[in-house]
């Protein structure tokens, strides 16, 4: 699911409205959800942000997997006026008159706008001009988010609409009256502009899905299918084009399109979580004593449940003994700590 923050429910009422998202009894203010997202109201400041989206990403970051800040910026730069639409490159934050030394870059495809995230409001024209050095455009919370983001290892991204460029900034009280009253109008053309990259994404996806599940040399059962979609998304996320990936190898194996299809999604799996491929290395090196006796010892396909399912075929007293000898040079305690994270020499 996506997690979409918003700094005030103005900028986020068109998506609560569209998406039908209800509130959350949570007991941090402002968590909305439906079956495909969940939307936080962060409020204003890096404080609150921070100590928001670190709460909701502690209690629900098994659904979680993308993050989406949302919502006005201020101009630094005189090339972006009121109501234009980005997409952040990269976040930057200051404070006490001090770049912070940490900066994070979001996961969006093309973006080319940096944004610097202010501890306080950021009103005057010196001040304006003091940040423009850094960042072409302002903001109160995305560093936060994306720090939040980074410890939590979730892909995010951000747009941000103009609210108000420099030629705006001679009273704040004026400007921050001017933003309340265009929130509904903001919250409008962010949605759009949301709902327009997600509609690009899925059609950039169906072609790189199609291309692989109507090709002969693959056959997929519907469970495969669903997880061939799962780890193309999980792709799409780290910036990793399946097309650039070359699997001619297994094109070439000599085995039915249904045996290619299982290994095209391990090789994909390895690609996405590269643990796991350790995780099945250190089994093959803890289950090796039972395969040079014959015995086919398989696992979990997912490695979430540590059992060990084992088949083996018996001609003579021989064989027996060889099983019995291989059996008790297996280490079913050691095999059970790879589950646990034990990747030592095994």
């Amino acid at each position: 699911m996506k997690l979409l923050i918003f700094a005030h429910k103005g900028e986020a009422q068109a998506f609560i409205h569209f998406y039908k998202l209800q509130p959350v009894d949570y007991f941090v203010s402002g968590l909305f959800r439906n079956d495909q997202m969940y939307l936080l109201i962060s409020g204003e400041g890096s404080q609150s942000s921070s100590e928001k989206t670190i709460s909701v990403l502690a209690s629900f970051n098994q659904e979680i997997f993308e993050i989406y800040n949302i919502g006005i910026a201020g101009s630094l730069n005189s090339n972006f006026k009121k109501m234009d639409l980005i997409w952040i490159r990269t976040a930057y934050a200051h404070h006490a008159e001090k770049l912070e030394f940490k900066s994070f870059t979001s996961n969006s495809s093309s973006p080319k706008v940096d944004c610097i995230s202010a501890f306080a409001r950021i009103i005057s024209i010196e001040e304006r001009l003091k940040l423009s050095c850094f960042a072409d455009i302002v903001d109160r919370e995305l560093w936060s988010i994306a720090s939040a983001a980074n410890l939590y290892k979730k892909p995010f991204h951000s747009i941000k609409i103009i609210s108000d460029d420099l030629s705006q900034i001679n009273n704040k009280y004026e400007i921050c009256q001017l933003i309340k009253d265009e929130a509904p109008l903001f919250s409008e053309l962010l949605l759009a502009e949301f709902k327009s990259s997600l509609n690009l994404q899925d059609k950039k996806m169906k072609v790189i899905e199609n291309s692989f599940l109507s090709n002969e040399a693959y056959y997929f059962t519907t469970t495969q299918k669903r997880k061939f979609i799962q780890l193309t998304n999980a792709l799409n996320l780290k910036n990793i084009n399946i097309e650039s990936l070359n699997f001619n190898d297994l094109i070439d194996l000599d085995c039915l399109p249904k045996e290619r299809s299982r290994l095209l999604l391990l090789e994909l799996n390895d690609i996405v979580n590269p643990f796991s491929k350790k995780i099945r290395q250190s089994i093959g090196k803890a289950i090796a004593p039972l395969e040079q006796a014959g015995i086919n010892a398989t696992v979990d396909p997912n490695l979430e449940q540590n059992y060990l399912h084992l088949t083996m075929k018996i001609q003579s007293e021989r064989d027996i003994d060889k099983i019995q000898a291989a059996l008790e040079l297996f280490s079913f305690t050691q095999f059970n700590k790879i589950f646990k994270g034990d990747l030592g020499d095994v």
